[in-house]
């Protein structure tokens, strides 16, 4: 979708900056902003849900095995049988750290890289269209 909505950037700049900006324009590019956001995010709410369902089973998982562990060292601590509890503390530690890591996957298909070259986007063309607009307004004072 991305795709579709990125040919049009290349006109809507060359007008911005050779051609005269009016109210309709600003209207246009008021409405196609929005919906090139949406054609970046969209598509990857599916991935989103995905990433999202699986990481709340690997927690679910790494916590119920966490549990059962934890109530056989808890007993073994209770009946002083001291020869096993550090094979289950051990598992436990290990256990803890990975659940630490999953808590920690993101649940997003993109990074905070690909945000930025997103938002660095339109951003331009938001602050290129003001620009252009406030040079205007000065130039006819």
């Amino acid at each position: 979708m991305v795709m579709f909505f990125i040919p049009p950037l290349f006109p809507i700049l060359a007008y911005i900056f050779m051609g005269k900006i009016t109210p309709i324009f600003i209207a246009g590019i008021a409405l196609y902003i929005p919906l090139l956001i949406f054609a970046f995010f969209y598509p990857l709410s599916g991935a989103h849900t995905a990433m999202k369902i699986f990481k709340e089973q690997e927690l679910k998982i790494l916590s119920k095995e966490f549990n059962k562990i934890y109530d056989f060292f808890i007993n073994d601590v209770r009946n002083d049988k001291c020869n096993k509890i550090l094979p289950e503390f051990e598992m436990l530690s290990k256990l803890d750290e990975l659940y630490e890591k999953a808590e920690r996957m993101p649940v997003w298909p993109f990074d905070t890289q690909t945000i930025t070259k997103f938002g660095t986007i339109i951003g331009a063309i938001i602050t290129s269209i003001w620009l252009n607009w406030l040079f205007g307004k000065m130039v006819q004072l």
